[in-house]
């Protein structure tokens, strides 16, 4: 079983995770970290936040906006406002414009430009980011025996590829995942009465297979328009990097 050890192990790499990866990264060279994921890929809810175009935050936030400890969250929501949570993207070369809604986009209406940025600068940095590593155990050591950088590991984290031994350990799991749907086996009952209620045909269902079946059409709809997107700057580069040629004069 492969083992590693480290100083900061950051527990989901979605944006929160790849945001706190930075952060620790940042605080010097010397520190090691690694970005643990279960996902194959990352960046899914970035990319499909915001219809493709990411709502990276709101001009008015509050920590009525959040459900946890209210002084815990007004202690951060001052340490990091709005305006330096537009400051520190636009270091990340992510620069970030408001519309009428209050939402804050980046100025290409690309997704992809954030996910982009914020894997970029953990490359800079050297974090190490370890895909298909699902986590299922962390376990606190008695820093006997085990060492995880220049002091004894104070965490065990268990994964798909081995261990990880960790002097300290953030949690960037999140919420809910995307929602991935499986019909059933091939023939059932259940692979029957699913494609109906996604392809459509009538009939009465469960108000939570329409709940379902909303998510699901709105993550289509969603991942179509981050197609168009690529497919669009896919045109363009193309354009940029072959113009036509000058028409000849009559």
């Amino acid at each position: 079983m492969a083992e590693t050890a480290v100083d900061v192990c950051v527990v989901g790499a979605g944006a929160a995770g790849l945001a706190a990866a930075i952060f620790c990264a940042e605080q010097g060279r010397h520190l090691t970290v690694d970005l643990l994921d279960g996902a194959k890929t990352i960046g899914a809810k970035i990319l499909v936040s915001g219809g493709g175009r990411c709502n990276v935050t709101h001009d008015v936030v509050t920590p009525e906006d959040y459900v946890g400890t209210r002084h815990l969250i007004r202690n951060v929501l001052a340490a990091f406002p709005v305006q330096r949570t537009v400051e520190w993207f636009a270091s990340l070369g992510v620069d970030l414009k408001r519309e009428d809604t209050g939402k804050l986009f980046p100025v290409t209406d690309r997704a992809r430009t954030v996910l982009e940025a914020l894997t970029g600068r953990c490359r800079e940095l050297g974090v190490r980011v370890r895909l298909s590593h699902c986590v299922g155990e962390i376990v606190r050591l008695d820093n006997q025996g085990a060492s995880g950088g220049r002091s004894p590991a104070r965490f065990l984290i268990r994964h798909q590829q081995g261990v990880t031994l960790a002097r300290s350990v953030i949690l960037a799991t999140g919420g809910r995942s995307l929602p991935r749907p499986r019909l059933g086996k091939p023939g059932s009952k259940q692979e029957q009465r699913l494609t109906e209620l996604y392809f459509g045909r009538g009939g009465i269902y469960r108000i939570n297979e329409l709940r379902h079946r909303s998510e699901m059409l709105g993550l289509l709809k969603t991942q179509v328009n981050l197609m168009t997107q690529d497919l669009n700057l896919l045109f363009l580069e193309t354009l940029h990097q072959h113009p036509s040629p000058p028409e000849d004069p009559v």
